[in-house]
C-alpha cells in the first residue's frame, strides 16, 4: 500500500475515534430513577460514586427518588434492588471509565424514604457530599471518602440510630448533630488530611463512645447538649490542634483522652459537675482557669461534691494545654 494512503487512512481513523469520544461528551445527560419499597420492613442502602457532587436527603415517596446528571455516558449509574426476607438491599454504583477522561459534571441528588429504617453506606472516591438527613429513620451511617469535603447534617430525631462512622483521606468533614439520639452508642471518625469539626450538642440518651482522629489537621468537638448515659471521649491529632468544648449537661460519669504530638489542646469544661484533669506538655506549658492543682491533677470546685465526675487526660509532646471552666 502507498505509504501516503496508509497515513491518510490512519488520520481518518483518528478523526473517527475523536468524533466518537466527542459524542460521548456532546451533552449533559439527566436521568431519574424511582425504586419502590416492595414490601421491605427495613433497607440497606449502598451508594458508590466515582467523583462529583452527592446530595442525600429524606422525603422520597418510594424507597428512593433520584436524579442523576452526568457528562459522560459511561458514568450512568447502575441501580439494583432486591428484598430478601423482608429486608431491602439497594445499591447505586458507578463504574470506572477505562482510559483518561477529562472531568465534567457528575451529580447525584438522592432522596430516601423517611418511614423505613435504613442502614446507609456511602463510598465516594473524589468529590463533595452533602448528607442532609433530617427526617430519615437511620440505624447506621458509614461514610468513606478518598478525597473531598463532606457535610453530615443530622438535625431532628433519630430513634433507631446506633452508629455514625466516617473517614476521609483528604478533605474537610463537618458533622452537625443537634437533634435527639436516644440509642446512639458510637460516633467515630478520621480525617487524614483536612479539618474535622463535630457539633454534637443534641440530646444523647445512651453512653456514647466518641473516637475522633484529626491526624494532621485541626480537630474541633462541641458537646454542649444533654448526655444521659455519659460515655468515653478519645481525641487524637498528630500535628494539629484539638479544641474540645465539653461544657454540656452530663448525667453520668464520662472519661476521656486527648493527645497530640505537636499542637495545642484547648478545653472548655463544665462548672456544675466534678472535673479531674491530668494535663501534661513535655515541651510547652499547661494553663488553666477555674481549676486548681490537687493530688496530681487539676480539679474544679465541684470535684468531690458532685455525684458526677468527668475524668480527662490531655497530653502534648510539643505545645500548650489550655483548660477553662465555663
Amino acid at each position: 500500500m502507498n505509504p501516503l494512503l496508509r497515513g491518510k487512512k490512519a488520520i481518518a481513523l483518528s478523526f473517527v475515534i475523536l468524533a466518537a469520544s466527542a459524542a460521548a461528551w456532546a451533552k449533559l445527560s439527566i436521568e431519574t430513577k424511582n425504586v419502590e419499597i416492595g414490601g421491605a420492613q427495613g433497607a440497606s442502602v449502598f451508594l458508590k460514586m466515582l467523583h462529583g457532587e452527592l446530595t442525600v436527603k429524606g422525603g422520597a415517596k418510594d424507597l428512593m427518588d433520584a436524579e442523576f446528571r452526568f457528562g459522560h455516558e459511561a458514568w450512568k449509574p447502575d441501580v439494583g434492588y432486591e428484598v430478601v426476607e423482608g429486608h431491602g438491599r439497594l445499591e447505586v454504583r458507578q463504574e470506572a471509565v477505562k482510559g483518561h477522561v477529562a472531568y465534567r459534571e457528575n451529580e447525584w441528588d438522592i432522596k430516601l424514604n423517611n418511614g423505613l429504617p435504613i442502614d446507609l453506606k456511602v463510598d465516594l472516591n473524589a468529590g463533595k457530599s452533602r448528607l442532609i438527613l433530617e427526617g430519615l429513620d437511620l440505624k447506621t451511617l458509614d461514610l468513606d471518602s478518598d478525597a473531598g469535603d463532606n457535610i453530615i447534617d443530622m438535625a431532628g430525631r433519630y430513634p433507631s440510630l446506633q452508629t455514625v462512622h466516617f473517614k476521609t483521606d483528604a478533605g474537610d468533614v463537618d458533622v452537625k448533630m443537634e437533634g435527639d439520639y436516644p440509642q446512639l452508642t458510637s460516633l467515630r471518625g478520621r480525617v487524614n488530611g483536612g479539618s474535622l469539626a463535630v457539633l454534637a450538642s443534641g440530646n444523647f440518651g445512651s453512653a456514647v463512645d466518641v473516637d475522633l482522629d484529626g491526624a494532621a489537621g485541626a480537630l474541633k468537638l462541641e458537646m454542649k447538649g444533654t448526655y444521659d448515659g455519659g460515655g468515653n471521649i478519645d481525641l487524637k491529632s498528630t500535628t494539629g490542634s484539638i479544641n474540645a468544648d465539653l461544657s454540656g449537661d452530663w448525667k453520668k460519669v464520662v472519661t476521656g483522652n486527648l493527645n497530640t504530638r505537636a499542637g495545642k489542646i484547648t478545653l472548655t469544661l463544665p462548672r456544675d459537675v466534678g472535673v479531674r484533669l491530668e494535663a501534661k506538655s513535655k515541651v510547652g506549658t499547661v494553663n488553666v482557669d477555674g481549676l486548681k492543682y490537687e493530688g496530681g491533677a487539676y480539679v474544679n470546685e465541684a470535684y468531690g461534691k458532685s455525684p458526677i465526675t468527668i475524668r480527662l487526660k490531655a497530653n502534648v509532646f510539643t505545645g500548650v494545654v489550655e483548660a477553662t471552666v465555663k
